[in-house]
């Protein structure tokens, strides 16, 4: 198994067993381990087009703090930074975004579509000829150095 001197995970932690994905980033890191997360559950193009479409609340995955503390319990004395950051996303036109959120949320039915057209028209703003898609968002940091750890 080859290690790496740093490993990153960006968000991209949805999964059933995170201490098991946790360890093997932490096994496979020579110096540092570091993974990007949400803080809490945003409000964003998800939070109102996958329960328009699916009938239930968007979940991004567990907040940095469940990581942390899972972290914490495995013994890794993680650092945290919590940063605002601003989420943009560019459209060449409608078609296009319509397109993207489509396959993105995996629909294909004209009612899905009706839906997305309906949002994206209402929330897209044009700048530039371009539709943007912006959103204020906070998201965590979780580092650690592994080459150090007494465990």
């Amino acid at each position: 198994m080859n290690k790496h001197d740093i490993l990153i995970a960006s968000y991209s932690l949805g999964m059933l067993d995170i201490r098991s994905a946790l360890s093997k980033m932490d096994m496979l890191a020579a110096k540092y381990a570091c993974l990007f997360t949400f803080v809490g559950n945003p409000q964003w193009d998800y939070s109102w087009l996958w329960p328009a479409i699916y009938g239930e609340e968007y979940d991004v995955g567990p907040d940095y703090i469940y990581i942390y503390n899972v972290l914490y319990d495995m013994g890794i004395y993680a650092n945290v930074d919590v940063e605002n950051f601003d989420y943009q996303q560019c459209f060449f036109n409608l078609e296009a975004a319509i397109e993207f959120w489509k396959s993105n949320l995996n629909v294909f039915s004209e009612q899905d579509e009706t839906v997305i057209r309906s949002y994206l028209s209402d929330r897209l703003i044009e700048e530039d000829g371009l539709l943007w898609s912006k959103y204020s968002m906070k998201s965590a940091m979780i580092w650690w150095e592994t080459s150090d750890l007494d465990r």
